[in-house]
């Protein structure tokens, strides 16, 4: 489960529920070192901590940002990782495996 905003409140307490529950979970933040207490009790094959700018539709589509700036995001750039994710689903991941996207505003 990919969750954006995952440094604190909601987004935070997701990646910890997710993580106690044995699914694996990418967190999508501006600041990774906040979650290097989660990413020292799991493993990188359960945990993943993703430097994104979620505005910039380049990176989204490239994958993330690989020099580690992330200049924020909103509305839109949460739509703009929507739409990557199912073009995803749709185009890239193996016929027959599934996937969620949960957005909340």
């Amino acid at each position: 489960l990919a969750i954006t905003g995952s440094s604190t409140g909601f987004g935070r307490a997701m990646v910890g529920e997710v993580l106690l529950s044995g699914e694996i979970a990418v967190a999508i933040l501006r600041k990774p070192s906040v979650l290097d207490d989660l990413v020292a009790k799991h493993p990188r094959t359960q945990f993943l901590v993703f430097l994104l700018d979620m505005i910039n539709e380049g990176q989204v589509s490239a994958g993330g940002d690989t020099n580690g700036q992330c200049q924020g995001a909103g509305f839109w750039g949460a739509v703009t990782v929507s739409f990557e994710a199912v073009r995803f689903f749709r185009d890239v991941s193996p016929q027959g495996a599934r996937g969620m996207v949960v957005r909340v505003l």
